[in-house]
């Protein structure tokens, strides 16, 4: 999975990714986005580390960020 290129379409657009939990071991299908343009201004701390191993992103539904592991993706596309 090209984590960089998820990345940088979250960066723009709100994205569907679909992922195994690390925690719970379920398959989970979230609404995604890293754009300022659709997160709350009071959520607006982020920083994606290029030295990490997890992926940081926003979920749309829940209000939060959250962290992914790159080798859970199972699929993502682009919603808007």
């Amino acid at each position: 999975m090209d984590i960089d290129k998820i990345i940088e379409k979250m960066k723009n657009h709100i994205c569907l990714v679909e992922y195994t939990s690390l925690i719970s071991g379920t398959k989970k299908s979230r609404e995604m986005t890293l754009s300022y343009d659709v997160i709350p201004k009071k959520h607006q701390l982020f920083t994606n580390l290029p030295t990490s191993n997890k992926m940081i992103a926003y979920d749309i539904e829940f209000q939060r960020w959250d962290d992914i592991d790159p080798d859970t993706i199972l699929s993502w596309k682009v919603l808007s």
